[in-house]
């Protein structure tokens, strides 16, 4: 069978997807193991790690402290802006034994407000668009680091 000149292009991006999304699973299993599982919950966002702001915690409807690692950019504003409110947080986890015991990880895949609906993912493209929006969001962040503060305490 010969491929339509106009359905080759189709095909070629989206095996381009398949090979990306598959490359960026295996680095992930690289570096914080094996999945064991996926899980979306409704949350609030707690705190920050004191070592690590990449890491934050969330409360999940048990009351459980939830420790989730991210790496995107305009985390620490988006979650600051988002004090209020739960959100949608939808994370892996990975197991890692190499160092002789097993480490969990819960990774970030997904996070977004219920009450604002934003999205961590078009939050950077949102403050780019409204550079008045930009101000207030990192002038807040940088109060709430100048004293920060558990939620829901």
């Amino acid at each position: 069978m010969i491929l339509s000149s106009h359905r080759f292009p189709l095909l070629l991006l989206a095996l381009l997807a398949i090979i990306l999304s598959v490359n960026s699973l295996a680095q992930a299993q690289e570096q914080y193991g094996t999945l064991i599982s996926k899980k979306q919950i409704a949350a609030p966002f707690l705190m920050f790690d004191k070592a690590d702001t990449n890491v934050f915690f969330v409360r999940d409807q048990t009351n459980m402290d939830i420790r989730i690692t991210a790496k995107a950019p305009e985390l620490q504003c988006f979650l600051v802006n988002h004090l209020q409110g739960d959100l949608r947080v939808r994370y892996a986890i990975y197991q890692n034994e190499s160092t002789g015991h097993a480490v969990r990880t819960n990774y970030l895949l997904e996070l977004v407000s219920l009450s604002t609906g934003d999205n961590l993912k078009e939050w950077p493209a949102k403050e780019l668009a409204d550079t008045t929006a930009f101000r207030i969001h990192h002038e807040k962040l940088a109060e709430y680091f100048k004293h920060p503060t558990i939620q829901g305490q």
